[in-house]
């Protein structure tokens, strides 16, 4: 009930390509999942299309034909392995019975279909005349006959004909930047929603901490980063934690040699609990809205900028308004952008905002995404909006008749306060 996932990743299988678990980890994976079921999280498992030579799967699907160009072997994070011919149809049956044959013995829900992008396809290993991308579009074309399903990859199905699955960023790097950091999962998410994703999941909070030399190493500013992630992703389609909070406040504290000023768990606790109570709503609605529309779930302030979006359209020649997405949209808000005249004047041009986002046309997110920032800048666009600070009115959004609502009228530009605790959201009325 309360959306909860737990996955389980990398090297629960006893060699990469078996689709049964290692029976030494897992001595009675039935009952494992079971007791996570009780716990209140569904369950998923990490699968990838790759057979290493060392698997059963791979002797069987070689002898039987089911591996691309014959099984020749390809070069992936995990050793060398051959990939699972998604072109041949029985090939693809086979590995999605032995999925469903798996998910029914042990009451696992869903897969984690990893990898399947186009850069683990060498050109020798596909049938003439078809792109690597294609590899990717029947990959995910299989991982959405899965009821819960999330993928890494997604390629070319036209706008508002994407399967309805969960497709995760890349794995992002521990640190604050556009270059693979915080701020490339605001860019990733709009991205993925322009281009017909509309169901993200925007890695895990605090990245994947690779220990690579542009990396955040001190401890302290890892904290920082870790919240300031958090609060980016608490109004996503989806959250993801790998590294765990406390994890990340006891190596803070021990570099720092006191407390720190600010609770991290508990804050992180708090965010979950307001998402769970005010946010998810919001997010839902959205999510289907988009499923009827195929309108992004994450959108771009200009979603709601009628001079932007068609400024968009007359620059698409031939892209976005080819697929009957801009105009219609612009359209819905030209009266409203007559109407207002806003509160201030406006030097942002909306087409080139990067750092923050809509979920659906009623909320705005405008995360922190720099080190040691406590404010911000924030463009508002058309409407009538109001400040919620989410920690204090964690159940609902504010209204117009609430004492403390300051309404504003978009577009607008306003510099607003972000304590580490804060995250600046906007609620259109």
């Amino acid at each position: 009930e309360s959306g909860a996932i737990f996955e389980i990743d990398d090297k629960w299988q006893p060699n990469y390509g078996d689709l049964r678990f290692d029976e030494r980890k897992f001595p009675d994976a039935a009952q494992t999942v079971a007791q996570l079921h009780e716990m209140g999280f569904l369950v998923m498992l990490w699968v990838p299309p790759f057979m290493n030579p060392d698997s059963d799967n791979f002797c069987e699907a070689k002898h039987r034909g089911f591996l691309l160009n014959g099984g020749e072997l390809v070069t992936w994070w995990q050793g060398r392995g051959a990939l699972l011919d998604v072109f041949n149809g029985d090939a693809v049956c086979w590995w999605k019975t032995q999925l469903r044959s798996l998910m029914a013995q042990t009451g696992v829900d869903g897969i984690k279909f990893d990898a399947g992008e186009a850069n683990f396809v060498p050109e020798t290993t596909l049938p003439a005349g078809v792109s690597r991308n294609a590899y990717t579009q029947r990959y995910c074309a299989m991982a959405a006959e899965f009821e819960l399903a999330e993928a890494r990859c997604a390629y070319g199905f036209g706008f508002g004909r994407q399967p309805r699955l969960f497709v995760r960023e890349y794995d992002k790097s521990s640190k604050w930047g556009k270059d693979n950091g915080l701020q490339s999962v605001v860019t990733g998410a709009l991205t993925l929603g322009m281009l017909g994703h509309a169901f993200v999941l925007p890695d895990m909070i605090g990245g994947n901490k690779y220990e690579n030399a542009d990396e955040v190493s001190d401890p302290v500013e890892y904290a920082e980063l870790y919240v300031r992630w958090m609060q980016a992703s608490i109004a996503m389609p989806s959250v993801q934690f790998s590294v765990l909070p406390d994890s990340v406040r006891e190596a803070a504290e021990r570099a720092r040699g006191s407390p720190l000023e600010y609770d991290l768990v508990g804050l992180c606790a708090k965010y979950l609990r307001a998402r769970e109570r005010a946010l998810l709503p919001i997010i839902t609605r959205a999510a289907a809205e988009s499923a009827e529309t195929g309108e992004p779930i994450v959108r771009a302030v200009f979603w709601t900028a009628p001079t932007a979006l068609s400024a968009a359209a007359s620059m698409s020649a031939g892209g976005l308004d080819s697929v009957g997405v801009v105009e219609p949209y612009a359209a819905r808000w030209a009266l409203a952008d007559l109407a207002l005249e806003g509160d201030g004047s406006v030097r942002a041009d909306p087409m080139m905002i990067d750092d923050e986002f809509l979920i659906g046309d009623r909320l705005l997110v405008a995360p922190v995404m720099t080190h040691a920032a406590r404010s911000r800048r924030v463009y508002l666009p058309v409407g009538r909006w109001v400040a919620w600070d989410l920690l204090r009115h964690p159940d609902r959004p504010p209204t117009e008749a609430s004492p403390t609502s300051l309404v504003l009228s978009g577009p607008c530009e306003l510099e607003v306060d972000a304590a580490i605790t804060s995250l600046p959201l906007f609620y259109r009325l």
